[in-house]
């Protein structure tokens, strides 16, 4: 798809009940499975937020935004044992 006019290009942030009711299909299988099952659970669990990208009236794309955190065991950090003496 061609956007000629960027004017009618919306990102709006969706919910349970916008997603239910999407067409999307961008060809590729795991993508498709997120948005329209996995994210479910995920908004469900306050894991993540969906964004659309809607361009008149059709869903072209989506982002999802999360937040989380990896502890670094200082054993496996190989910053923590350098020393700049």
């Amino acid at each position: 798809m061609k956007i000629s006019n960027i004017d009618n290009l919306k990102i709006v942030k969706t919910n349970l009940e916008q997603l239910k009711t999407i067409d999307f299909d961008c060809g590729d299988e795991d993508l498709n499975e997120f948005l329209l099952k996995d994210s479910v659970e995920n908004i469900k669990n306050n894991l993540c937020t969906i964004f659309l990208c809607i361009y008149e009236e059709d869903v072209v794309g989506f982002f999802s935004l999360s937040a989380d955190s990896i502890k670094i065991n200082e054993k496996l950090n190989p910053i923590s044992s350098i020393s700049c003496n």
